[in-house]
């Protein structure tokens, strides 16, 4: 990829956009064993300005809760960094890479092992993704890739469950496309306790803005 121009790599080129979107689903829809409430993916410009907002900063590290939020949703984070330019294909199969290193119900098969990179690419309720690259000056990292996928998944509690393993779209049957989901909820509950304040009645102005998507979200939207 040395000679390959930089332009080639960015994702204000539709193609490459493109590219990123088709492998994310490729592998989502292949998922082992299979999802039945996994959502297909599609493109964030709003999580594409965040993504290349952070990639620009040149940091190692992930950036903070606030650094990768939407409008509509507080999101997860992929990175690569390298001293070389890779495609993203290379750099999306490499998150996916840690897959050996996950097993469906336990997690991680070894506590020490980094598995988050695949659960994320993996998570079933993320439906959109943004991703940019920047060009360091830092010789070790000199190309930075980020990818933001909204809502963020890898909550503690449920990292072994990415998403609900069953028949490819078994929770979503009147919309699938390709073993995938085609109806995000688009919205995110702003607490994780929405469930117990909402239990199926009019939601009044305050509970409707913290918790949106139990509000709003009521006709088997994946969420």
């Amino acid at each position: 990829m040395a000679n390959v121009p930089f332009s080639q790599l960015t994702t204000n080129n539709a193609t490459i956009r493109q590219i990123i979107l088709d492998i994310h689903n490729e592998l989502r829809r292949n998922v082992t064993p299979t999802a039945r409430n996994m959502l297909k993916m599609e493109w964030s410009s709003e999580a594409e300005e965040t993504a290349r907002r952070y990639a620009r900063m040149c940091k190692v590290g992930h950036s903070t809760q606030n650094e990768r939020k939407t409008s509509a949703f507080s999101c997860g984070e992929n990175l690569f960094l390298a001293p070389f330019k890779a495609a993203w294909e290379d750099v999306i199969r490499s998150f996916y890479s840690e897959v050996v290193d996950f097993r469906y119900g336990v997690g991680a098969v070894s506590p020490s092992l980094e598995i988050g990179h695949y659960t994320q690419l993996v998570w079933a309720t993320t439906g959109k993704i943004g991703c940019a690259i920047a060009e360091c000056q830092d010789k070790n990292f000199r190309y930075n890739y980020v990818c933001h996928y909204c809502p963020g998944g890898n909550y503690k509690n449920s990292i072994a469950y990415p998403y609900k393993s069953g028949p490819s779209c078994g929770d979503c049957p009147s919309a699938c496309e390709k073993s995938m989901c085609t109806n995000p909820c688009p919205h995110q509950d702003k607490f994780g306790d929405c469930n117990i304040y909402y239990q199926g009645q009019k939601c009044d102005e305050k509970l409707e803005s913290d918790c949106p998507s139990s509000c709003l979200c009521t006709n088997n939207e994946i969420k």
